[in-house]
């Protein structure tokens, strides 16, 4: 597919080089949308309980996600623990303290 390494004329000449550097990338990046506007449609367990106004929905998806949450205390025992183990005073973090300050 692509010329000899020994023949430089060759290897300017042909534009195979788009196959790997541009193809392949755009393949992978409209893949990747695709997946993200029609498969992964709900929203994360966490974003649900930080968010805190939609119970239901977050329970719901615990008892999909978690094999022990089979009623609605079990499933409430879940996100305690999740929810005491976020942190939910990082909304006024700035991309400088997140990367700089310990």
């Amino acid at each position: 597919m692509l010329p000899n390494d020994n023949d430089i004329d060759g290897l300017k000449a042909t534009n195979n080089w788009r196959i790997i550097y541009v193809y392949v990338p755009v393949v992978c990046y409209i893949i990747t949308l695709l997946g993200l506007f029609f498969v992964f449609k709900e929203d994360s367990i966490k974003f649900l309980i930080m968010k805190g106004d939609r119970e239901e929905e977050t329970r719901s998806h615990v008892k999909k996600m978690y094999k022990y949450a089979k009623n609605d205390e079990q499933a409430d025992a879940i996100i305690k623990v999740i929810k005491g183990k976020c942190s939910n005073n990082s909304s006024g973090l700035t991309l400088k303290d997140a990367l700089f300050n310990p």
